[in-house]
C-alpha cells in the first residue's frame, strides 16, 4: 500500500471519533448554573414561661418580665430559665449566709476583747456595762414603736403605744454597741454621771435589763 493510501485509511477510522478530553476540569460538570433553593427555616415554638420561686422569695418589680424577655431572645425552654433563676437564689443565698457568718464572727470578737480588756472586763465587767447602760438610756430617745407594715403605733396589750430608746436600737441594729470603743465611751459617760439616780427608759415594755437589750444581739449579757 502507498504511503498516500495509508493515510486516506487513518483519516477513515478516525472520522466521526470525538477525541478525549485532555484538561483537568474537562470532566468537572459545570453547576454554576445550578441553583439551590434554602430549606425554609422551621417556626420557633412558642414556650410558655412559668417560674417558681421559694416560698420565702418575692419578685421585685418587673424582674419577672425582664427574664422571661431575655429567655425569649435567646431561646430557652422553660426548663432552662427556671434553672438559670434557681442558680440565681442559690448564689444569693450563698452571699448573705457568708455576710451573717462574718457579721457574727466580728461581733464575737468584739465582745472577747471587751470581756478581756484590763479596764472594761474581767472583775469590772459588770459595773462597765452598768455604767454604759446609765449613758445610753440617759443620752437616747424614747419614740413610738411603729410598724413597718401598716405605719401605726405598735400597742401593748393594755392598748397603750409602746416605746423605745432610739440609741439603744441604733447600738443594737449595728453591732455597734459590741465595739470596745463604744462600750468604753458609754461606760466613761456613765460614770460622769454620778453612780446615783439610775435613769430607767421605757424600753418598749419589756422587763428585761436595759444593758441586755442594747447587747440583745451579741449576748454580751449572759
Amino acid at each position: 500500500m502507498s504511503e498516500e493510501a495509508a493515510l486516506q485509511t487513518e483519516d477513515t477510522l478516525t472520522e466521526g471519533v470525538q477525541e478525549e478530553p485532555t484538561g483537568i476540569m474537562d470532566n468537572v460538570q459545570d453547576v454554576t448554573d445550578t441553583k439551590v433553593e434554602p430549606e425554609p427555616e422551621p417556626e420557633p415554638e412558642e414556650v410558655e414561661y412559668i417560674l417558681e420561686l421559694p416560698e420565702d422569695h418575692e419578685w421585685r418589680e418587673g424582674e419577672e418580665e425582664a427574664l422571661i424577655a431575655y429567655a425569649e431572645a435567646h431561646g430557652l425552654s422553660n426548663e432552662g430559665l427556671q434553672a438559670m433563676v434557681d442558680m440565681g437564689i442559690e448564689a444569693v443565698n450563698a452571699a448573705v449566709s457568708d455576710l451573717q457568718e462574718a457579721y457574727e464572727q466580728r461581733m464575737s470578737e468584739w465582745q472577747e476583747q471587751v470581756r478581756n480588756d484590763p479596764e472594761l472586763g474581767g472583775a469590772n465587767f459588770e459595773a462597765t456595762l452598768g455604767q454604759a447602760r446609765k449613758a445610753v438610756t440617759s443620752l437616747g430617745k424614747e419614740v413610738a414603736v411603729v410598724d413597718p407594715g401598716s405605719g401605726k403605733p405598735v400597742l401593748d396589750n393594755q392598748g397603750r403605744p409602746t416605746y423605745q430608746n432610739d440609741l439603744v436600737v441604733a447600738l443594737d441594729e449595728t453591732g455597734a454597741g459590741n465595739h470596745p470603743v463604744i462600750v468604753r465611751v458609754m461606760a466613761q459617760l456613765g460614770k460622769l454621771m454620778g453612780e446615783g439616780g439610775m435613769v430607767h427608759g421605757n424600753m418598749g415594755g419589756s422587763e428585761k435589763p436595759v444593758a441586755q437589750q442594747l447587747y440583745s444581739k451579741s449576748n454580751m449579757n449572759p
